[in-house]
């Protein structure tokens, strides 16, 4: 049975019996108590789910999963030490943790930053008690996990620049072409001129 992408298996009530599987692990950074305190709590009822610590600067939010090695990281999009900045250092350092972006800054702009820095969700923290617990779950197995609207036009945004740059790329490919085409035409005339 894998025990997290670090090896560390953290102590739960089910952790110890044999056929249950490892509980998910989680790190919240986020410097709002509030917000801290209600995660806590709702994580707090999950069997299957062990929030291992927390962070309120970027960085202590990197020492925590450096030390703890935990499936999920919830991460504020605007804390100390930022969000955005923590998201890729954690994704360069830390490449096994899957990041949950939290924000009650859902503009696209906002989202897509966080998809681009590595984050594999994104929840609004005006809606995380909902459905936190399966949102953990899913972005632990590998999963995309939207929360706003928001998220998802920054996806289709994300996307449409992608269809927009690989038409870009090809359309300068057929240039280059058409142009080194030119070139050895003319260098097949310069060499037939004699000069």
């Amino acid at each position: 049975m894998a025990s997290g992408w670090g090896g560390h298996v953290a102590a739960s009530p089910s952790s110890g019996r044999p056929g249950q599987p490892r509980p998910v692990t989680v790190v919240i950074g986020d410097d709002e108590p509030v917000i801290v305190e209600a995660l806590t709590e709702v994580l707090a009822e999950e069997r299957d789910i062990t929030l291992v610590g927390t962070a309120s600067t970027g960085d202590a939010t990197l020492a925590l999963v450096r030390e703890h090695r935990p499936d999920v990281v919830l991460l504020d999009v605007r804390m100390p030490g930022g969000g955005l900045a923590a998201a890729r250092r954690l994704v360069r350092e830390c490449p096994g943790a899957r990041i949950v972006a939290l924000s009650a800054h859902t503009d696209p702009g906002t989202v897509g930053d966080m998809l681009q820095a590595g984050a594999v969700g994104f929840l609004a923290k005006g809606a995380l008690t909902a459905d936190l617990a399966e949102s953990i779950r899913r972005a632990a197995r590998g999963e995309v996990v939207f929360a706003t609207d928001s998220a998802a036009l920054a996806l289709r945004q994300t996307l449409g620049e992608l269809c927009r740059l690989r038409r870009e790329a090809e359309r300068l490919r057929l240039i280059a072409a058409a142009r080194e085409d030119q070139l050895r035409q003319l260098g097949a005339r310069w060499a037939e001129s004699g000069c």
